[in-house]
């Protein structure tokens, strides 16, 4: 084993071991292990069903496309499926996925020949001020998606740079373009690009089969979802994609990703960094790496108009590691020759003080999100375990009670129930409908956000508690309602609640009370 390989280790080594103390540190004050985000257990919950109904959904008693990731959930699916039910699965996937984008650092330094010192400090860098540790611990397809993702960048530079490309380059392009696409649709971002540069190098054949090959697997799953009476793209990219409206929607096609450049001190540090190696390689003759960051800049201003900066920092997370690494390939070529080391180290640390900032935030966010969701969607999820495992629930987070129970779920915000989508879509959305949806499938309870459904929440439902956590980042809002379907369905619920309450842990939530009466909304 030679030198390098034991930073390598180290680097795995350090992830683990902050994975393992979050853990730790989770089951210490919370008593149970939970993710950070809800939208994990919806992956765990197509799993479940998956590997026990082979139907792509929640539930196994209805088809749905609430994932934005095809592959990770059937991974997910199959894992479940070979070793069964395990809370921690997600949690190792992510572990192979984080070994596998260390090792691609690794072996694109070695190949790019960038030194022990530089080496060393990417492969720390990735683990703490990415910060790689957080994005294992949301257990979702980001890991996979930096592993696909940076592979892709680093290949298409390759491709773009040589006049004629090895066959070998060929298909590896070919196959990270359609991997990139099948973990997350912002894949395709890259693949338009560099399938546009393609074409601006005259090599329109390849450009048409990169396209070809990236957007074939996501047609034959589009035809699944189409066979079972579902929309062809998942409805979480339908209904949560940051889509242009309005008079100006032209404008905003364009140039959307300009009025976020000054949100946060590392978007516009990223930018300004990406286009200052451009013009430097470019006049640097350093074409690799200029045509590498011209790729990583495009996508970065096509994510800022259509996708989303999202707390955690999971979706970003793809560009800026391909970012990190060209800057270590800039700092071996270009700075490290210069004779100013105060220069050299002082634009480094300027440039990295943003992330540093982020990674700190992106820590804090994550020890909260876990807080939040243990308070308050783990909350439901055992309630309705214990008092409603069998019967028809309508709610909107729909992730941790689809997968810790088995129930009947009625996603009333529509990712993962086709009715309510579908009325979205025709304009249908209101009270009545929502109403005489919920009379249908003979709902026992409904816990939903008061604010998502102002003007929507039937008369006839009975306004029976309010959970309100104090502390939260990543749920929606801090108080969640419980409602009664019918009057007559009020004294049970009551019941219940008053009963669960003495079962949660003290100071996680307040619980407020309204006497059974109807809720005027």
């Amino acid at each position: 084993m030679n030198r390098i390989s034991y930073y390598y280790l180290l680097a795995f080594s350090i992830l683990i071991v902050i994975v393992c103390a979050f853990i730790y540190a989770s089951f210490q004050k919370l008593g149970a292990w939970v993710y950070p985000v809800d939208d994990t257990y919806i992956h765990m919950a197509i799993g479940k069903t998956l590997s026990s109904d082979y139907v792509w959904g929640i539930t196994g008693e209805e088809y749905s496309s609430a994932s934005s990731s095809v592959l990770y959930s059937l991974i997910l699916g199959i894992l479940f499926f070979l070793f069964g039910k395990n809370d921690y699965l997600p949690i190792l996937v992510n572990l192979i996925a984080f070994s596998g984008i260390l090792y691609a650092v690794y072996k694109i330094s070695l190949k790019e020949r960038l030194g022990t010192g530089v080496q060393v400090v990417l492969l720390l860098g990735i683990i703490c001020i990415l910060p790689g540790y957080s994005l294992v611990l949301i257990g979702m397809e980001h890991s996979m998606q930096l592993l696909f993702n940076l592979a892709f960048f680093y290949v298409s530079s390759l491709v773009l740079s040589q006049e004629k490309p090895a066959p070998r380059l060929w298909k590896m392009l070919y196959i990270l373009g359609a991997l990139s696409g099948l973990v997350r649709y912002e894949g395709l971002f890259i693949v338009f690009v560099v399938g546009l540069l393609l074409f601006f190098r005259k090599k329109y054949m390849h450009a048409v089969m990169l396209g070809a090959a990236s957007v074939a697997p996501l047609v034959l799953f589009a035809a699944y979802s189409l066979f079972h009476d579902l929309y062809p793209i998942p409805n979480s990219v339908l209904i949560k994609s940051d889509k242009p409206s309005g008079e100006g929607r032209w404008l905003h096609l364009f140039f959307n990703w300009a009025t976020k450049l000054h949100r946060e001190p590392f978007i516009w540090t990223m930018f300004i960094g990406a286009v200052g190696i451009i013009l430097k390689s470019w006049f640097g003759k350093l074409r690799r790496l200029g045509l590498f960051v011209l790729v990583i800049l495009l996508v970065y201003m096509i994510h800022m108009n259509f996708a989303r900066f999202g707390i955690l920092g999971r979706y970003e997370a793809y560009i800026i590691l391909a970012f990190f690494v060209a800057v270590g390939i800039f700092y071996r070529r270009v700075l490290q020759q210069t004779n100013w080391s105060i220069v050299r180290w002082g634009l480094v640390v300027l440039v990295a003080i943003p992330f540093m900032l982020r990674a700190w935030q992106v820590s804090q966010d994550t020890w909260m999100g876990i807080k939040s969701i243990h308070g308050q969607q783990y909350q439901m999820a055992r309630f309705v375990e214990k008092y409603y495992p069998n019967e028809t629930v309508a709610i909107n987070d729909i992730g941790t009670t689809s997968y810790f129970t088995n129930a009947k779920v009625l996603d009333l915000y529509g990712l993962a129930s086709m009715e309510v989508t579908r009325m979205r879509a025709a304009g249908k959305y209101n009270r009545n409908a929502l109403d005489q949806l919920v009379k249908d499938k003979n709902v026992a309870l409904i816990m939903i956000y008061d604010e998502w459904f102002k003007d929507k929440i039937s008369k006839d439902w009975v306004l029976i508690s309010k959970w309100r956590i104090k502390e939260n980042n990543v749920c929606a809002f801090n108080e969640v309602s419980i409602y009664a379907p019918s009057i007559g369905q009020a004294a049970r619920l009551r019941k219940n609640l008053s009963e669960f309450q003495n079962t949660v842990p003290a100071g996680i939530m307040q619980v407020e009370y309204n006497e059974p009466v109807f809720a005027n909304h």
